[in-house]
């Protein structure tokens, strides 16, 4: 009965998942996550030259692809102007057109176009949209999966750190064409499934090693920057299992062997080697010690970004309302403050490793770049290695105190309330990137339909489906991680009471 229960727990939060995340993949038009032009014809070149899909051009990097890939991004930066834009561009025709917005220079880690040049056809809207919904489905797999295979205690850690982190920047990407997808999918899985690991023994163990060399692979695919998230995520998890042993070394070789790798995909990343040269051609705005000040000072202004807060969605022109920064930023920073409390050097090392990444990798791209906070660093190379930040902090470790041992656990109250807030600021986040580019006067749509797909669900209709299955998976999400805690709690104080009895 608890199996059969287990199943369909599991099959109902995939399923609210991917709607949820069904709906942003509807959102928005063609051509509407960052670059796209870029990534499309990535997508197309990403088997190498093939006639009528990605043709060699007059001289490097140039390569020809379908006219309708120059969808001339006629929405950018213009917030009147709505998704039907894009449809005389989607016409198709046998017409190639010359580009050097392609990966063909290695800017980016192929295998993530090699992955979805699988699903090219003649038709771009329905090629975008199956890329879209394979990556929501992606995320729905791999974290429920994870979660079910990770031993109870740090289920909580998966699940209450990416419900926190996701809106609404996370959701857009995650239902994306952008690399960006894996990258957040993949950081979001790696930490636990590498603590899991480390700690569980037989087919369990099994299951999540295969996990996270899973979402290592995914993350060596998708972006330069993922891969080297993935090595501080690998770290991080190592030192809070830490022990002078033999056992732990013996385990720790399939993490090592991820960092190792992470090492490589890093170091060979055309994109990273661009980010450590700088990447501004400019004259820098200031003295370096003017833009070390300055950009510490303003930094924060890029992990808000993530959640809202002056940085917009799509190509950074889709402004969120207060009110989905005020409340996500109010549950982000209420969960990590309730962790603060001394738990051992190893979640003080670990906690602090992730930390410093965060502000040393976008601090040092700026500096060398000669550019302050808003340019060249966007909130969304950050979003993966957020995520992984919020998990270290509600992760347990091995160091001595039994509070250690169980990780942060969040009251009843603290989940209901945080879901709650959660779920109002992805609904807005969700209603207003579809009203920018299919009504951008009216909140309800239907009536004013300017653009949408020509086949599905109407705006308000998606909108309606993807904020309630939101909703419902995380109520799931609360319910099991409210059991959790109590029982956690239980078991805490059956050994306090031991421990005190033995005295």
């Amino acid at each position: 009965m608890n199996r059969a229960r287990s199943v369909l727990w599991g099959i109902a939060s995939a399923l609210g998942i991917f709607l949820a995340l069904g709906a942003w993949s509807l959102a928005s038009p063609v051509g509407s996550s960052p670059d796209d032009n870029f990534h499309l014809a990535s997508i197309w070149c990403g088997q190498g030259e093939r006639p009528g899909l990605c043709e060699k051009g007059d001289k490097e990097p140039w390569r020809l692809v379908p006219h309708e890939l120059s969808i001339g991004l006629c929405y950018v930066a213009q917030p009147t102007v709505t998704g039907k834009c894009t449809e005389e561009h989607l016409v198709v025709t046998d017409d190639m057109v010359p580009t050097k917005n392609v990966n063909s220079k290695g800017l980016y880690p192929p295998g993530y176009y090699w992955v979805y040049s699988h699903f090219v056809t003649p038709n771009v809207a329905v090629t975008t949209l199956a890329i879209r919904l394979t990556n929501a489905a992606l995320f729905a797999a791999l974290t429920v999966g994870t979660w079910f295979a990770l031993p109870r205690r740090l289920r909580p850690v998966l699940g209450w750190s990416v419900a926190v982190t996701a809106v609404p920047l996370g959701m857009f990407l995650i239902a994306s064409i952008n690399p960006s997808s894996w990258a957040i999918t993949s950081l979001a899985v790696l930490f636990p499934s590498v603590l899991g690991y480390m700690c569980t023994t037989g087919k369990r163990r099994i299951v999540l090693g295969a996990l996270a060399g899973s979402a290592a692979l995914m993350a060596f695919s998708s972006r330069g920057d993922a891969a080297t998230y993935a090595a501080v995520s690998v770290l991080a998890a190592l030192v809070l299992v830490f022990r002078a042993d033999r056992s732990f070394l013996k385990r720790a070789v399939l993490p090592a062997i991820i960092v190792v790798a992470a090492g490589v995909a890093t170091v060979s990343a055309g994109q990273v080697g661009s980010a450590l040269g700088g990447l501004s051609t400019t004259e820098p705005v200031g003295s370096r010690s003017m833009l070390i000040v300055q950009n510490l000072l303003n930094l924060p202004s890029l992990i808000a970004g993530a959640f809202g807060q002056t940085w917009g969605l799509g190509w950074l022109e889709t402004t969120m309302p207060p009110l989905v920064w005020a409340f996500v930023v109010f549950v982000v920073a209420g969960t990590v403050f309730a962790t603060l409390r001394w738990q051992g050097w190893r979640k003080a090392l670990a906690l602090a490793g992730v930390g410093g990444a965060l502000v040393v990798i976008p601090m040092y791209i700026l500096v060398s770049s000669g550019v302050l906070v808003g340019s060249q660093v966007q909130p969304r190379y950050l979003l993966p290695l957020l995520t992984v930040f919020v998990a270290v902090a509600l992760a347990p470790s091995e160091d001595a105190a039994l509070t250690a041992r169980l990780g942060q656990r969040m009251s009843a109250m603290q989940l209901v309330v945080g879901a709650v807030l959660l779920v109002a600021a992805n609904a807005v986040a969700l209603l207003f990137t579809m009203r920018r580019y299919v009504a951008p006067d009216y909140l309800y749509l239907d009536p004013h339909i300017d653009w949408w797909w020509q086949v599905g669900p109407s705006p308000m209709t998606a909108l309606a489906v993807g904020a309630l299955s939101f909703g419902a998976a995380l109520a799931m999400l609360v319910a099991s991680c409210a059991r959790i805690s109590a029982r956690a709690q239980e078991d805490g104080g059956q050994r306090r009471y031991e421990a005190s009895a033995s005295a």
